[in-house]
């Protein structure tokens, strides 16, 4: 009797699993059909990445040029840093109302030098000029 009600009882919970199963693939659909909604979704997925991948890669190109642009300006203070202290060197300062001459002078260094910080992916070496005086 034993064994038969443990039979009995295991053939209860057999048909109530299958029960649920079939429950369970009706409320989500066949196997086919949810092979296909997830075939779907990973092709709507993929194309997601695509996209996001090519608007990176955009945004990487964008960075590129700001970074040389920036290279660009810090390169050419430099060079105007040269202009200066040639100019000077040449007697750009004597002469009539020299005081302003090295006013100009020493504001344009400065205006050239804030140019030069901060350049993304590049350390421009400091620019060393001879002041008169």
């Amino acid at each position: 009797m034993k064994q038969q009600l443990t039979g009995l009882a295991l053939g209860a919970a057999l048909v109530l699993s299958l029960g649920a199963n079939a429950q369970k693939t009706q409320q989500n659909g066949t196997l086919e059909e949810r092979v296909l909604k997830l075939e779907q979704e990973l092709d709507a997925t993929q194309e997601a990445f695509k996209a996001l991948s090519q608007a990176a890669a955009a945004e990487a190109a964008a960075v590129d040029n700001i970074h040389i642009y920036l290279n660009t300006q810090a390169e050419s203070a430099a060079a105007m840093h040269k202009t200066l202290a040639r100019s000077e060197e040449q007697g750009f300062v004597a002469g009539i109302n020299y005081p302003s001459r090295e006013t100009l002078l020493s504001g344009w260094r400065d205006h050239l030098s804030s140019l030069q910080r901060g350049v993304p992916g590049a350390k421009p070496a400091p620019v060393e000029t001879k002041r008169r005086r």
